[in-house]
């Protein structure tokens, strides 16, 4: 081949109550590689998260913060995935009998069923989900989102006023999961614990399967964090008697590895793991310091959102 093909950059974007997250990678033969990283605090009160109404307290300061970002990276960004917060995002494991054939009807279904649920009218909420694989003789499971209209228009409208299209729009938690999951075995009961400054997640698999998802609107900074985390196992543990959990790997956006692993394995008799972030993905040599190597786990979700274009 006399030209190269060029790589297509794929670009996420994180946002959070105080900052945004840009992250750019590339894949190659070898497979994923960061090309580009940035994180830009929010200026205070930017933001004000919430499920019922809109977030962007000041479009001009969101707007100004992002564009900085991105301008950092270099120009010519267009397509890009979106982790929201996850504060703003209702996520929950659903069953059913049976589902409608077309896509639509089954959002339309799921909505209505989790209709009381819901802080907002369901006619406000925007739905999407993701089919788990089943018995084909058992109930159907979906892992659905909910979040209202408003506010995820919001986003991107404001957005689009910078020529971005987010094409793939998930909370952070999932991005958060889709980043690492490929480290973790489909064999036995295996669970993965997802830390932000004021969110964790636990996501619980039974041979590969997902059997339970929990979101709790605390994170590390909150006094009682490890006595939320022991809870979450134990309503896994009530819905699932007698299924205990062979290993428990987590990850971290806040750092604190080595005082979570001492504390995650005082509260469980599984074995506890750390999944390292460069053994998922390489990073371009000249992000690296002259000193330290970058640090990736703060980008998790917005490399999670990149990836989430190729998908």
């Amino acid at each position: 081949m006399l030209f190269p093909r060029l790589q297509k950059t794929l670009t996420g974007i994180e946002i959070t109550e105080s900052s945004l997250r840009v992250a750019q990678i590339v894949k190659d033969k070898r497979g994923w590689r960061v090309t580009g990283l940035v994180a830009s605090p929010l200026p205070e009160d930017t933001l004000k998260l919430s499920f019922k109404t809109e977030n962007i307290n000041d479009p001009e300061a969101f707007v100004g913060t992002l564009r900085q970002a991105l301008g950092t990276l270099g120009g010519g960004l267009c397509r890009v995935g979106l982790s929201l917060p996850n504060e703003v995002v209702k996520v929950s494991l659903q069953s059913y009998s049976d589902l409608p054939r077309g896509r639509k009807q089954t959002e339309e279904m799921i909505a209505w069923w989790v209709r009381g649920t819901l802080p907002f009218p369901v006619e406000k909420a925007r739905v999407s989900y993701t089919p788990l694989h089943h018995d084909p003789a058992a109930d159907k499971r979906v892992l659905a989102s909910m979040v209202h209209r408003d506010v995820v228009k919001e986003y991107e409208v404001n957005m689009r006023g910078l020529k971005l299209e987010p094409r793939v729009i998930r909370p952070s938690g999932i991005n958060h999961y889709n980043f690492y999951h490929e480290r973790i075995p489909r064999s036995g009961l295996m669970a993965f614990l997802g830390l932000f400054e004021r969110y964790t997640t636990l996501f619980v698999f039974d041979e590969g399967e997902l059997v339970f998802y929990h979101g709790l609107k605390k994170g590390y900074s909150n006094t009682h964090f490890f006595q939320d985390v022991e809870m979450m196992i134990a309503l896994y543990q009530n819905e699932n008697p007698g299924k205990g959990i062979d290993k428990l790997f987590y990850a971290s956006q806040v750092g604190f590895h080595n005082e979570l692993e001492e504390g995650l394995r005082s509260l469980t008799a599984a074995a506890v793991s750390r999944l390292p972030e460069r053994e998922m993905i390489t990073v371009d040599p000249s992000l690296n310091g002259k000193r330290d190597e970058v640090a990736l786990y703060p980008f998790a979700a917005a490399i999670g959102a990149a990836q989430s274009l190729a998908q």
